[in-house]
C-alpha cells in the first residue's frame, strides 16, 4: 500500500491500515443489515477485522464516514447498532486474544 510506505509505517501498522481501508464499508453494512444476535455474523466479522485495535479504528472510521456523508442520515438506532457490533466483536476478539496468551492452547477462537 503506497500510503503506508509514504507514512513509513511498520509492517504491523501497514497491515492494520490495509484491514480498515479494505473493510471501511463493511461495519456499517453488517451493523445495519445483519442479525447482530447471530453468533456466526459476529464471528465472520471478527475474522475479517482480526484485532481489537483494528476494530476500534474501524469503528471510528465508520462513524466519521457516516457523519461526513450526511449527519441527517445518522440516528440513534444506527448508532446503537454500530456500538452493539463493536461491543460483541470486541468481546470475541478479546476472548480469542486471551485464549492464545502464553500458557493457553494457542487456538484462535474467532
Amino acid at each position: 500500500m503506497r500510503a503506508a510506505k509514504r507514512l513509513k509505517l511498520d509492517s504491523a501498522a501497514a497491515h492494520t491500515l490495509h484491514v480498515i481501508v479494505e473493510n471501511h464499508l463493511l461495519m456499517a453494512s453488517v451493523s445495519q443489515r445483519r442479525d447482530l444476535d447471530d453468533a456466526a455474523v459476529i464471528r465472520n466479522f471478527a475474522r475479517k477485522i482480526e484485532t481489537p485495535e483494528a476494530l476500534d479504528l474501524l469503528t471510528l472510521l465508520t462513524f466519521a464516514d457516516s457523519q461526513g456523508t450526511s449527519d441527517k442520515l445518522w440516528n440513534g438506532f444506527k448508532d446503537t447498532l454500530l456500538w452493539q457490533l463493536h461491543s460483541q466483536t470486541m468481546n470475541l476478539l478479546m476472548a480469542a486474544r486471551n485464549s492464545s496468551a502464553p500458557g493457553k492452547d494457542g487456538a484462535n477462537h474467532c
